[in-house]
Protein backbone atom coordinates (compact mmCIF):
# COMPACT_ATOMS: atom_id res chain seq x y z
CA UNK A 1 0.00 0.00 0.00
CA UNK A 2 1.45 3.40 -0.91
CA UNK A 3 0.66 7.09 0.46
CA UNK A 4 -0.97 8.06 -2.25
CA UNK A 5 -3.86 5.67 -1.32
CA UNK A 6 -3.25 6.32 1.77
CA UNK A 7 -4.46 10.19 1.54
CA UNK A 8 -6.83 8.92 -0.72
CA UNK A 9 -8.37 6.62 1.91
CA UNK A 10 -8.68 8.92 4.71
CA UNK A 11 -10.25 11.63 2.10
CA UNK A 12 -12.96 8.91 1.84
CA UNK A 13 -13.04 8.56 4.89
CA UNK A 14 -13.96 12.28 5.14
CA UNK A 15 -16.80 12.11 3.15
CA UNK A 16 -18.50 9.97 5.20
CA UNK A 17 -18.09 11.51 8.61
CA UNK A 18 -16.95 15.38 8.37
CA UNK A 19 -15.83 15.46 12.07
CA UNK A 20 -14.22 12.29 11.87
CA UNK A 21 -11.07 13.25 14.79
CA UNK A 22 -8.50 10.49 13.28
CA UNK A 23 -8.81 12.58 9.89
CA UNK A 24 -7.92 15.39 11.48
CA UNK A 25 -4.86 13.38 13.56
CA UNK A 26 -3.88 12.32 10.06
CA UNK A 27 -3.89 15.49 8.52
CA UNK A 28 -2.07 17.78 11.36
CA UNK A 29 0.65 14.78 10.69
CA UNK A 30 1.58 15.13 6.79
CA UNK A 31 3.27 18.62 6.83
CA UNK A 32 5.65 15.77 9.18
CA UNK A 33 5.39 12.92 6.33
CA UNK A 34 5.70 15.18 3.39
CA UNK A 35 8.46 17.35 3.99
CA UNK A 36 10.56 13.95 4.65
CA UNK A 37 9.94 13.43 1.33
CA UNK A 38 10.38 16.84 -0.56
CA UNK A 39 13.09 17.80 1.12
CA UNK A 40 15.67 15.29 1.61
CA UNK A 41 19.06 16.68 3.23
CA UNK A 42 21.20 18.75 1.18
CA UNK A 43 24.26 20.76 2.04
CA UNK A 44 22.63 24.12 1.48
CA UNK A 45 19.71 23.03 4.20
CA UNK A 46 22.00 21.48 7.04
CA UNK A 47 22.95 23.73 9.66
CA UNK A 48 21.49 25.33 12.88
CA UNK A 49 17.66 25.38 13.49
CA UNK A 50 17.68 29.15 14.05
CA UNK A 51 19.03 29.50 10.95
CA UNK A 52 15.91 27.88 9.35
CA UNK A 53 18.10 25.01 8.18
CA UNK A 54 16.20 22.06 7.98
CA UNK A 55 18.34 19.17 8.72
CA UNK A 56 21.18 18.67 11.73
CA UNK A 57 24.59 17.74 10.61
CA UNK A 58 23.61 13.78 11.91
CA UNK A 59 20.90 13.75 9.51
CA UNK A 60 18.57 14.52 12.32
CA UNK A 61 15.61 16.77 10.80
CA UNK A 62 14.60 19.90 12.95
CA UNK A 63 11.09 18.86 12.78
CA UNK A 64 9.13 22.12 13.13
CA UNK A 65 11.33 23.58 10.57
CA UNK A 66 10.39 21.03 8.49
CA UNK A 67 6.30 21.53 9.17
CA UNK A 68 6.50 25.28 8.58
CA UNK A 69 8.44 25.07 5.47
CA UNK A 70 6.31 22.56 3.75
CA UNK A 71 3.42 24.36 4.43
CA UNK A 72 4.98 27.72 2.90
CA UNK A 73 6.11 25.76 0.23
CA UNK A 74 2.29 24.78 -0.16
CA UNK A 75 0.38 28.09 0.99
CA UNK A 76 -1.89 28.33 -1.73
CA UNK A 77 -3.62 25.30 -1.38
CA UNK A 78 -4.43 27.12 2.73
CA UNK A 79 -5.92 30.36 1.49
CA UNK A 80 -9.26 29.76 2.13
CA UNK A 81 -7.96 29.02 5.56
CA UNK A 82 -5.94 31.80 7.03
CA UNK A 83 -6.24 34.66 4.14
CA UNK A 84 -7.61 37.77 6.04
CA UNK A 85 -6.72 36.92 9.17
CA UNK A 86 -3.68 35.53 9.60
CA UNK A 87 -0.01 36.09 7.86
CA UNK A 88 1.47 33.17 6.20
CA UNK A 89 4.15 32.28 9.29
CA UNK A 90 0.97 33.15 11.85
CA UNK A 91 -0.39 30.35 10.26
CA UNK A 92 2.36 28.40 9.57
CA UNK A 93 3.06 28.67 13.96
CA UNK A 94 -0.40 28.42 15.24
CA UNK A 95 -0.61 24.85 13.26
CA UNK A 96 2.10 23.35 14.28
CA UNK A 97 0.93 24.43 17.95
CA UNK A 98 -1.93 22.73 17.18
CA UNK A 99 -0.28 19.83 15.87
CA UNK A 100 2.10 19.28 18.67
CA UNK A 101 -0.88 20.28 21.30
CA UNK A 102 -3.75 17.41 20.16
CA UNK A 103 -0.43 15.00 19.13
CA UNK A 104 1.40 15.31 23.15
CA UNK A 105 -1.64 16.36 25.25
CA UNK A 106 -4.53 15.35 23.50
CA UNK A 107 -6.42 18.92 23.34
CA UNK A 108 -8.30 19.73 20.48
CA UNK A 109 -9.15 23.50 21.49
CA UNK A 110 -8.36 25.21 24.00
CA UNK A 111 -8.16 29.38 25.10
CA UNK A 112 -4.38 29.85 23.64
CA UNK A 113 -5.59 28.29 20.25
CA UNK A 114 -5.58 30.01 16.74
CA UNK A 115 -8.16 27.48 14.89
CA UNK A 116 -11.17 26.81 16.21
CA UNK A 117 -13.69 24.07 14.52
CA UNK A 118 -17.13 24.48 13.70
CA UNK A 119 -19.82 21.96 12.62
CA UNK A 120 -21.23 21.85 9.03
CA UNK A 121 -20.12 24.77 6.57
CA UNK A 122 -19.66 27.64 9.29
CA UNK A 123 -16.36 29.55 8.94
CA UNK A 124 -15.12 33.20 9.77
CA UNK A 125 -12.11 34.98 11.01
CA UNK A 126 -12.46 37.28 13.88
CA UNK A 127 -9.01 39.26 14.41
CA UNK A 128 -6.40 36.70 14.21
CA UNK A 129 -9.00 33.53 15.36
CA UNK A 130 -9.62 31.59 12.61
CA UNK A 131 -13.17 29.77 12.96
CA UNK A 132 -13.40 26.63 10.46
CA UNK A 133 -14.65 23.20 9.68
CA UNK A 134 -12.70 20.58 10.55
CA UNK A 135 -13.61 18.77 6.92
CA UNK A 136 -12.09 22.10 5.19
CA UNK A 137 -8.73 22.10 7.15
CA UNK A 138 -8.23 17.92 6.16
CA UNK A 139 -9.46 18.96 2.64
CA UNK A 140 -6.67 21.34 2.41
CA UNK A 141 -4.00 19.02 3.49
CA UNK A 142 -5.03 15.95 2.11
CA UNK A 143 -5.18 17.58 -1.71
CA UNK A 144 -2.11 19.21 -1.33
CA UNK A 145 -0.36 15.70 -0.18
CA UNK A 146 -1.50 14.60 -3.09
CA UNK A 147 -0.69 16.60 -5.49
CA UNK A 148 2.60 16.85 -4.19
CA UNK A 149 2.93 12.94 -4.55
CA UNK A 150 1.13 12.91 -7.75
CA UNK A 151 3.53 15.44 -9.29
CA UNK A 152 6.43 14.13 -8.04
CA UNK A 153 5.89 10.17 -9.15
CA UNK A 154 5.97 9.47 -5.50
CA UNK A 155 5.02 5.54 -4.60
CA UNK A 156 6.17 5.19 -1.17
CA UNK A 157 4.90 2.25 -0.04
CA UNK A 158 4.04 2.12 3.49
CA UNK A 159 3.38 -1.39 4.58
CA UNK A 160 4.70 -4.63 2.48
CA UNK A 161 1.39 -5.64 1.87
CA UNK A 162 -1.60 -4.38 -0.56
CA UNK A 163 -3.56 -3.25 2.69
CA UNK A 164 -2.74 -1.79 6.21
CA UNK A 165 -2.54 -5.76 7.68
CA UNK A 166 -1.05 -8.66 6.54
CA UNK A 167 -3.57 -11.21 4.72
CA UNK A 168 -4.75 -13.86 6.88
CA UNK A 169 -3.68 -16.41 4.20
CA UNK A 170 -0.12 -14.80 4.37
CA UNK A 171 -0.54 -14.38 8.62
CA UNK A 172 -1.13 -18.22 8.71
CA UNK A 173 2.04 -19.11 6.37
CA UNK A 174 4.03 -16.92 8.66
CA UNK A 175 2.75 -18.99 12.08
CA UNK A 176 2.82 -22.06 10.63
CA UNK A 177 6.20 -21.64 9.07
CA UNK A 178 7.42 -20.48 12.45
CA UNK A 179 6.31 -23.45 14.30
CA UNK A 180 7.44 -25.99 11.91
CA UNK A 181 11.07 -24.28 12.09
CA UNK A 182 10.77 -24.08 16.14
CA UNK A 183 9.46 -27.78 16.04
CA UNK A 184 13.15 -28.99 14.35
CA UNK A 185 14.69 -27.51 17.24
CA UNK A 186 12.41 -28.99 20.33
CA UNK A 187 11.90 -32.22 18.54
CA UNK A 188 15.30 -33.27 19.75
CA UNK A 189 14.93 -32.05 23.63
CA UNK A 190 12.48 -33.15 26.46
CA UNK A 191 9.53 -31.89 27.44
CA UNK A 192 11.03 -31.33 31.00
CA UNK A 193 13.83 -28.69 28.15
CA UNK A 194 10.76 -26.73 27.16
CA UNK A 195 9.62 -26.27 31.41
CA UNK A 196 12.87 -24.73 31.89
CA UNK A 197 12.99 -22.83 29.45
CA UNK A 198 9.60 -21.10 29.87
CA UNK A 199 10.93 -21.05 33.41
CA UNK A 200 13.62 -18.73 32.46
CA UNK A 201 11.55 -16.40 30.20
CA UNK A 202 9.40 -15.88 33.02
CA UNK A 203 12.11 -15.62 35.83
CA UNK A 204 16.22 -14.12 33.91
CA UNK A 205 15.14 -13.84 30.49
CA UNK A 206 14.86 -9.81 30.77
CA UNK A 207 15.99 -10.18 34.60
CA UNK A 208 19.91 -9.99 34.92
CA UNK A 209 19.78 -9.48 38.83
CA UNK A 210 17.93 -13.09 39.30
CA UNK A 211 20.32 -14.78 37.17
CA UNK A 212 23.01 -12.76 39.42
CA UNK A 213 21.35 -13.87 42.35
CA UNK A 214 20.83 -17.13 41.56
CA UNK A 215 24.65 -17.77 40.03
CA UNK A 216 25.41 -16.39 43.33
CA UNK A 217 23.41 -18.99 45.20
CA UNK A 218 24.31 -22.08 43.73
CA UNK A 219 28.06 -20.98 43.89
CA UNK A 220 27.55 -20.77 47.60
CA UNK A 221 25.51 -23.64 48.41
CA UNK A 222 26.05 -26.32 44.79
CA UNK A 223 24.19 -28.64 47.20
CA UNK A 224 21.39 -26.72 47.77
CA UNK A 225 18.18 -26.10 46.32
CA UNK A 226 17.08 -22.60 45.14
CA UNK A 227 13.33 -21.49 45.91
CA UNK A 228 10.91 -18.98 44.64
CA UNK A 229 7.69 -19.02 47.00
CA UNK A 230 4.77 -17.48 45.30
CA UNK A 231 5.85 -18.02 42.00
CA UNK A 232 2.63 -17.63 40.14
CA UNK A 233 2.18 -13.85 42.07
CA UNK A 234 5.73 -12.84 41.33
CA UNK A 235 6.34 -14.25 37.57
CA UNK A 236 2.83 -15.25 36.22
CA UNK A 237 1.41 -18.81 36.58
CA UNK A 238 3.02 -21.45 34.55
CA UNK A 239 0.50 -24.36 33.32
CA UNK A 240 2.35 -28.16 33.49
CA UNK A 241 6.12 -27.52 34.71
CA UNK A 242 4.88 -30.24 37.73
CA UNK A 243 8.58 -31.09 38.04
CA UNK A 244 9.95 -27.90 39.28
CA UNK A 245 6.49 -26.11 40.20
CA UNK A 246 5.05 -27.21 43.72
CA UNK A 247 2.23 -26.37 45.52
CA UNK A 248 2.68 -26.39 49.37
CA UNK A 249 1.45 -24.19 52.36
CA UNK A 250 3.76 -22.82 54.67
CA UNK A 251 2.99 -19.53 56.13
CA UNK A 252 6.20 -18.46 57.69
CA UNK A 253 7.96 -18.77 53.67
CA UNK A 254 4.44 -17.41 52.07
CA UNK A 255 2.49 -13.89 51.94
CA UNK A 256 -0.15 -16.04 50.23
CA UNK A 257 -0.34 -18.31 52.58
CA UNK A 258 -0.51 -16.18 55.15
CA UNK A 259 -3.12 -13.65 53.97
CA UNK A 260 -5.32 -16.29 52.13
CA UNK A 261 -4.97 -19.43 54.12
CA UNK A 262 -4.35 -21.60 51.10
CA UNK A 263 -1.59 -23.26 49.50
CA UNK A 264 0.97 -21.66 47.04
CA UNK A 265 3.41 -22.54 44.12
CA UNK A 266 7.04 -23.01 44.77
CA UNK A 267 9.48 -23.21 42.04
CA UNK A 268 12.60 -25.13 43.36
CA UNK A 269 15.27 -26.10 40.91
CA UNK A 270 18.76 -28.08 41.73
CA UNK A 271 22.17 -26.49 40.73
CA UNK A 272 21.67 -29.28 37.65
CA UNK A 273 18.46 -28.45 36.20
CA UNK A 274 19.57 -24.59 36.69
CA UNK A 275 22.59 -25.25 34.45
CA UNK A 276 20.74 -27.56 32.14
CA UNK A 277 18.08 -24.21 31.92
CA UNK A 278 20.78 -21.74 30.96
CA UNK A 279 21.88 -24.33 28.40
CA UNK A 280 18.77 -24.96 26.84
CA UNK A 281 18.65 -21.19 26.64
CA UNK A 282 21.72 -20.48 25.31
CA UNK A 283 21.35 -23.18 22.43
CA UNK A 284 17.60 -21.84 21.94
CA UNK A 285 19.07 -17.79 21.14
CA UNK A 286 21.82 -19.66 19.01
CA UNK A 287 19.38 -20.91 16.78
CA UNK A 288 17.51 -18.29 16.53
CA UNK A 289 20.37 -15.99 15.60
CA UNK A 290 21.61 -18.88 12.55
CA UNK A 291 17.56 -19.27 11.77
CA UNK A 292 16.44 -15.04 11.20
CA UNK A 293 12.84 -14.17 10.19
CA UNK A 294 12.55 -12.65 6.80
CA UNK A 295 9.67 -11.12 6.25
CA UNK A 296 10.62 -10.24 2.47
CA UNK A 297 9.84 -14.04 1.60
CA UNK A 298 6.13 -13.31 2.09
CA UNK A 299 5.84 -10.08 0.30
CA UNK A 300 4.63 -10.60 -3.34
CA UNK A 301 6.46 -8.24 -6.03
Amino acid sequence: MDMMKLVQEYNDKLKNNSNDISCLLFALQVPSICSRIEFPKTDENTGRADEGKLYRSDGRPYDANMYKAWLRKHYDAFEDIYYGALSLNSFCDNLYALRNQVTHEGVLMASKNKFYFTERNNAMCVGEFVFIPMKRLCEDMFRAAYHMLYNRHEYINITLFRDMVIPSEIYRRISNDVASLYDSFWDNRSEEDNDLIVIYEHIIFDNQNMKDDIDKFFSENPDAVFEIWDFGSKYGHILGAEKFIHQEYDEQKSSVCLDLKRPTDVLRLNKEQYERMLQVAEELEEFSNTHPFDITKYVKE
